[in-house]
């Protein structure tokens, strides 16, 4: 029954929401926000027409687009922002981002700077369009679909849906200043082709050549870090050396024939944060510059002509070489003078000369050098090369080895790239998978047979679940027009992309059809690490854009029957101090493992915010040994290291649960292992909450997992994604790869420890000067039946 006066409810989300919104946008935009909401739908006391001069085209029978300038002051009031925080399934942008609009306005706006490009927005009220005909009658060549005239529309709350360009629209809020800014304006177009339009403008839009980002950095931002390496460069191209004129560089003229890459270089100093390093006390271009030189001189010196002509000083020689610059740099640890170079660049020309004497050798050098993942395999490779020679193991030290690429990683490939494709064609077509576009028939037979024949215990049930690789990559080359966009990123052609997966598919064959495994040599290791990473990246790239557009449809595509709550993402943006935190947290964490894996202990891992990157002020650096190991062995590699305990202490959780030793190294900084073998759970606690390897650690890698909140954290450039797994748990196990038993676990313990609180656990021994963790033990077992009954039950004795 209709109940007047009505009432309307706000949950506490609603108001977490309006609240977020009044702290970004300021009180009176987010008011603008509130009455425009469907609830309450309150309209402005005297209705206004806005009347603009525009163009309209018909784009189809059911869509027109206007193209117009307004006032950005005017329209802002009446404008709308389908974002995802609002829970509603179609909705598709971020929170907008107060430190963002407030830099835009404080630095571009405030500067007496205007936005070049247009805002795209969908006027949702009735639009009223009034044709100019005689204004254009006589203009030769006048396009017939394009017509001249005057645009109104009811100036209403939420009459303005921005679908792209929010943070430019928004910083006009918090600026003084104002110009008129061009609108594209399509008219009641529905959300999901909104989302469809927003999903195209931020995957497929052509970058600004960084060659040209790079050159206007020195201008713009002279003092920062990005306008010193421009400057450094920009120097180095104009001093007399083997670099003299080498780069391109945009403001210095038209490109020549053989020149390098401004930004090559340019991102090869900024990734490695060379001039950021402390022995650097003045941020001098001309001085970096000089130091460059020198470097490149002696290269030029005792390298031979041919070696530099088709490596060295090409786009990839050159990043390298700034990478063992760095390597060198961080070994000596102060400025390296002309007598040090040389010291490691002759036993390096040794070491190439010996090991790449042939061309195709020298060949597959530069086609590693087309990802930053071979770049640092061939630094990991001169670095060693160099040690050999001179007989320093301490100079390779520093670096991890090259990790071994086995059958889990191929295989975890598979799921992920038919999955990809299966969401993107089904944007296309739902029935894609019998549309003989995309699946040949002779394929689709194939399907049809796996899937008629599969295993009881095979858990797939639809057709595209039982694609491979050689599928997909077939899929992909028959409507290479349809993926292009999503692979050229990374990928420079069809032909490097199919090459990429037919080296992939090779390696998985034995291992999916039970062949005979051969070894995988190194420069395969190397190839395959660099093509698994681009691919993935891709991948990756467009699914996240997938999951901000189409959660219904995604919903749809893994074919979840049960009402279950949607993955809402939430996006979290880290700030310079968040990084140098996670940094700094890093590399205790990485002395800490070295120290230990050092003395033969085995692989040592990290857990938690440390792993995933979410860390801070309060974050515990607790690395871990997954198995047990001799105490005295860990104590004895900790105090070579230089660390002195502060702390032992020996804890049970539950009578049931194995007993970890903890060497507290101050009061957030553990090392923990156990005492008796983790059962399956116990061991998958720590991939629960996201782990990495020591290598992976110095990779700077991060992983998914998922906090004490119970919300998953998916690492991003800019931060991470978090989204509650309550009532997602099977989809959250999946994404941190454990088993759905320990997160329902999890689930359970930390719901009730928020309902009742810690219950503390049941054994707590702190140890004695003296006493290792095994008598400890032993000790406590003869007193303690609980205790003893576990060890009998794990020891099988």
């Amino acid at each position: 029954a209709k109940i007047k006066p009505k009432i309307i409810i706000w949950d506490e989300d609603f108001i977490k929401y309006y609240r977020k919104l009044i702290t970004t946008l300021g009180g009176e935009y987010a008011k603008y926000n509130l009455f425009g909401d469907p609830e309450l739908n309150i309209k402005p006391r005297v209705e206004e027409i806005l009347t603009l001069p525009a163009f309209r085209h018909k784009i189809s029978d059911n869509y027109y687009a206007y193209i117009f300038f307004v006032n950005p002051k005017e329209i802002l009031k009446f404008s709308y922002v389908a974002r995802r925080e609002e829970k509603k399934e179609w909705y598709y942008q971020r929170f907008i981002d107060k430190k963002r609009i407030e830099k835009m306005a404080r630095e571009y706006l405030e500067k007496g700077n205007f936005y070049p490009n247009s805002i795209i927005i969908s006027i949702t009220v009735p639009c009223k369009f009034t044709v100019l005909k005689d204004i254009v009658e006589d203009i030769s060549g006048w396009p017939s679909k394009l017509e001249f005239g005057i645009l109104r529309f009811p100036k209403r709350y939420r009459s303005c849906w921005i679908i792209d360009g929010q943070h430019r629209l928004y910083s006009f809020a918090k600026s003084s200043k104002s110009h008129p800014i061009s609108v594209v304006a399509f008219e009641k177009l529905e959300i999901s082709k909104q989302a469809e339009i927003f999903l195209d403008v931020n995957f497929h839009q052509r970058r600004v050549p960084p060659d040209l980002l790079w050159d206007l950095a020195g201008d713009l931002e002279p003092m920062k870090m990005r306008g010193i390496i421009s400057r450094t460069i920009k120097i180095l191209n104009k001093m007399k050396g083997p670099l003299e004129g080498k780069f391109y560089i945009p403001s210095f003229g038209i490109k020549k024939r053989g020149q390098l890459k401004f930004s090559g270089i340019c991102n090869a100093i900024e990734r490695k944060r060379i001039f950021e390093k402390k022995i650097f006390k003045r941020k001098d271009s001309k001085r970096f510059a000089k130091l460059l030189n020198d470097y490149f001189s002696i290269i030029d010196e005792i390298f031979e002509e041919k070696l530099k002509k088709e490596f060295l000083f090409t786009n990839g020689g050159v990043a390298v070489l700034i990478y063992f610059l760095d390597h060198l740099i961080n070994y000596l640890k102060k400025k390296p003078k002309k007598k040090d170079m040389k010291s490691y660049l002759k036993p390096l020309r040794k070491y190439i000369k010996e090991s790449y004497a042939k061309k195709e050798e020298l060949g597959k050098l530069k086609l590693l050098c087309n990802s930053e993942g071979g770049r640092n395999s061939i630094l990991r490779d001169f670095v060693d090369g160099v040690s050999a020679i001179l007989n320093e193991s301490s100079f390779a030290s520093t670096l991890t080895s090259n990790s071994d690429l086995g059958k889990r990683i191929i295989k975890d490939l598979e799921p992920k790239i038919r999955k990809f494709v299966h969401c993107f064609l089904s944007i296309k077509d739902p029935n894609w998978i019998n549309n003989e576009k995309y699946v040949p028939r002779d394929m689709l037979g194939r399907l049809e047979r796996s899937l008629s024949s599969k295993s009881i215990y095979d858990s797939r049930n639809e057709l595209w679940e039982f694609l491979t690789i050689g599928d997909c990559k077939n899929i992909i080359e028959r409507n290479w027009k349809d993926f292009e966009n999503v692979f050229k990123t990374e990928f420079e052609s069809k032909n490097e992309l199919t090459v990429a997966l037919d080296r992939i598919n090779k390696i998985r064959a034995p291992h999916a059809h039970g062949g005979k495994i051969k070894p995988i040599k190194d420069e395969d290791r190397h190839l395959l690490e660099i093509y698994l990473s681009k691919i993935s990246r891709c991948i990756e790239s467009y699914i996240k854009l997938f999951l901000f557009c189409f959660p219904p449809r995604l919903m749809e595509l893994s074919r979840i029957r049960k009402p279950l709550r949607r993955l809402d993402f939430v996006e979290v943006t880290y700030d310079g101090e968040h990084w140098r935190l996670l940094e700094s947290l890093r590399g205790k964490a990485v002395k800490i493992m070295e120290a230990l894996e050092a003395e033969g202990l085995g692989q040592t891992l990290v857990h938690g915010s440390l792993a995933r990157g979410d860390v801070n002020v309060r974050s515990d650096v607790d690395v871990v040994i997954p198995y047990p190991v001799p105490s005295f062995k860990v104590e004895v590699a900790l105090e070579k290291a230089g660390f002195q305990p502060v702390d032992r202490l020996l804890v049970q959780a539950t009578p049931a649960h194995t007993v970890k030793a903890h060497i507290y190294l101050d009061e957030l900084t553990t090392v923990t292992f156990p005492l008796v073998d983790f059962t399956r759970m116990e061991r998958e606690f720590y991939r629960f909450g996201g782990e990495l390897e020591l290598g992976e650690l110095k990779a700077g890698r991060r992983t998914p997992g998922i906090d004490k909140r119970l919300m998953l954290i998916v690492p991003t450039e800019r931060g991470h994604l978090e989204a509650s797994i309550l009532g997602r748990e099977e989809e959250a196990a999946r994404t941190v790869g454990v088993s759905p038993d320990i997160v329902r676990q999890r689930v359970r313990v930390l719901l009730r420890r928020d309902e009742i609180g810690r219950t503390g656990v049941y054994l707590k021994y702190r140890l004695r000067e003296g006493e290792t963790f095994e008598e400890a033990l032993r000790s406590l077992a003869s007193r303690d039946p609980a205790l003893r009954r576990m060890l009998q039950l794990r020891l099988g004795g």
